[in-house]
């Protein structure tokens, strides 16, 4: 809880909104995170410029494979239609952190492609017009990203 006051107070309420989750983890009906969670999130709703923190650290997330994490930002930042100024990117961050997701947790022997849900990131983030740079992103990804054009 410290620490998300503390990252909440220097005005990294992505780090806040992390921290209280982990809270939230550990203690699930704890009621100063649920309540500071949903503000925060409010607050990120309302504010273009914490909104685009937070995409910002979501993307950060995800390159730190902390897709938890990056599924949750993005999330929210997507439910926020008037401060989500680039729904393109995060579509295809959630896409490509979904895809991820399933590879990681999914036994080899098991796993059937990349998920619904990804699939349609991707193809909403085709629909933004967003092409993401390619030397930043997997082989593997840019597969999948690459037959969602078609």
């Amino acid at each position: 809880m410290s620490d998300a006051r503390d990252a909440e107070k220097q005005g990294k309420l992505p780090d806040a909104l992390n921290d209280y989750a982990s809270v939230l983890k550990l203690q699930p009906g704890n009621p100063d995170a649920q309540s500071n969670t949903a503000r925060i999130e409010q607050q990120i709703k309302s504010d273009p410029a914490a909104a685009k923190k937070e995409l910002v650290s979501a993307i950060r997330y995800f390159y730190l494979s902390q897709f938890d994490d990056a599924q949750r930002s993005l999330m929210d930042y997507l439910e926020s239609p008037q401060t989500a100024q680039n729904p393109g990117v995060a579509d295809f961050y959630l896409g490509a952190t979904l895809f991820e997701q399933s590879i990681l947790t999914t036994p080899t022997a098991q796993w059937k492609g990349p998920s619904a849900e990804a699939i349609s990131a991707f193809r909403k983030a085709r629909t933004a017009n967003y092409n993401p740079v390619r030397a930043y992103v997997s082989p593997a990804l840019l597969k999948v990203w690459d037959s969602t054009g078609q």
